[in-house]
């Protein structure tokens, strides 16, 4: 099991043999954005933040729970194609055999994408990226989830084809969309539709976030879009399946307009 906090400075909880917890926050190493951070099972730190808004991505890693970091490493090969800022930035989780799944929004103006790319070997190198997107749409929100029998998941909202790209009773808000790989990210299947009972579409402004349950489950949280009301919802569904159902995370009410 990992465990994600994403924030512009990290916040570290710490409970040594459960008798207290100190809260602590450091700044995300050499000026880094919206930081990606995984705890796994073994106490190692994994973060991805991004430096630009048509910049770069980097990974490193901490072992005694952020008191140092690793040189970072760079994500992406194709040089300044990294969007980072408010809540874009490269995604992170840990998989099957501790491969690494990291993707990114690439730049708008240079023809944008969702990029894919792992590493193998703990972090050290990366595979040359790859765009999981084979349609030509407008993308935004990507994000990844992973679990331990070689399943990965790469989630994002934009236009689909059949679709109009702007719903009256969504306004501002955009399908999610999801490709899947069974072999820990050596090939992905083709994009498809994200099928679920949410009446709506989810906000195209607001990030997704994705986890794999301990039962077999496949979760998606976002905010909505339906009838310009932002609340916060949920996506549940079997990790095999493409169907999901929706619950209400709360009910604020927030109108966009």
């Amino acid at each position: 099991m990992t465990f994600r906090l994403p924030a512009i400075w990290v916040l570290f909880l710490l409970a040594p043999a459960c008798l207290c917890a100190e809260a602590k926050t450091i700044r995300v190493p050499r000026g880094g954005e919206v930081p990606e951070v995984v705890l796994d099972a073994k106490g190692v730190l994994h973060m991805t933040y991004g430096r630009g808004a048509a910049g770069n991505g980097y990974y490193v890693q901490s072992k005694d729970l952020g008191k140092t970091f690793t040189a970072p490493v760079q994500l992406n090969q194709r040089a300044d194609m990294v969007t980072a800022g408010r809540e874009r930035g490269p995604k992170l989780t840990v998989g099957q055999d501790g491969v690494l799944h990291v993707v990114w929004l690439g730049y708008y103006k240079e023809g944008g994408g969702v990029w894919y790319t792992r590493s193998t070997d703990g972090g050290k190198t990366f595979e040359a990226e790859r765009n999981l997107t084979e349609l030509k749409p407008a993308w935004d929100n990507a994000t990844v989830a992973a679990d331990q029998d070689g399943n990965v998941f790469v989630f994002w909202t934009g236009q689909w084809p059949g679709l109009p790209n702007e719903d009256p009773k969504s306004p501002v808000a955009s399908p999610i969309i999801m490709t899947r790989s069974t072999d820990n990210g050596k090939t992905f299947a083709n994009s498809e539709l994200v099928k679920h009972d949410y009446p709506g579409r989810a906000c195209g402004c607001c990030r997704l976030e994705a986890q794999v349950g301990t039962d077999e489950s496949l979760y998606i949280g976002f905010r909505g879009g339906f009838e310009n009301i932002r609340d916060p919802d949920l996506l549940k569904g079997k990790k095999a399946e493409n169907n999901f159902k929706v619950s209400r995370i709360s009910e604020d009410k927030w109108d966009f307009e």
